[in-house]
């Protein structure tokens, strides 16, 4: 592999003559031209015009074009990529504040054979920046812990604590879109008959490690 090192040349505004940088660039360009089977067509085009440019002259309108698209393009190809490790950072906060709220809730219910619906007792805050925070018990076997998002690009969650026929105490924190969450999840939770079968189709679609 062929290594080119460009002269480096600094210049300031005391030394104001640019035919040093000028012709020291046209050195290295032309060694450049000469490496005929190395380069494609287009490499050599723009080296052919920047060997034909002097110092004065600026870009072209469609250069600047050519820049902006590039710049489009790449923009509207991370732009998603980033918007979504955002959300994922946004949405890890509920699933923290749930997944403590269900243990403070488990432990409330042991020491008092029911569920509380006092967020200040399960530590889950009224509000943060991205979401608000309410509970429901539903029937006395169980609890919700709701995180509804202040942006409509987040995801809802939902804790879920209640008791079991056999007595165990089950925990679940699920997420959903807008419309899932409202159509899908809450009229399952509202006529909620403890069955396994309810339990086992609701952790497959929402409560997960997904």
């Amino acid at each position: 592999m062929l290594t080119i090192t460009l002269n480096s040349i600094i210049y300031s505004p005391e030394n104001s003559d640019t035919n040093l940088m000028t012709e020291a660039l046209k050195k290295n360009v032309n060694l450049l031209l000469r490496l005929e089977g190395k380069m494609n067509n287009l490499s050599r085009f723009f080296l052919q015009r920047l060997y034909n440019r002097n110092n004065t002259q600026g870009f072209t309108l469609i250069e600047l074009l050519v820049v902006i698209i590039i710049i489009g393009i790449l923009s509207a190809i991370a732009l998603p990529s980033f918007l979504n490790q955002v959300n994922k950072a946004k949405e890890a906060e509920p699933i923290i504040i749930i997944n403590g709220g269900n243990k403070n809730q488990s432990d409330y219910y042991i020491g008092n054979n029911k569920f509380t619906g006092d967020l200040g007792i399960l530590e889950v805050p009224n509000q943060t920046e991205n979401y608000t925070y309410q509970t429901q018990n539903i029937v006395p076997e169980l609890s919700l812990i709701i995180a509804i998002p202040k942006n409509s690009t987040l995801r809802y969650f939902l804790g879920i604590t209640y008791m079991e026929n056999d007595g165990t105490l089950y925990q679940r924190v699920c997420k959903a879109s807008q419309k899932d969450f409202l159509f899908n999840i809450l009229p399952k939770i509202a006529d909620f008959k403890l069955d396994k079968s309810e339990i086992n189709e609701l952790d497959s679609k929402y409560c997960g490690s997904k």
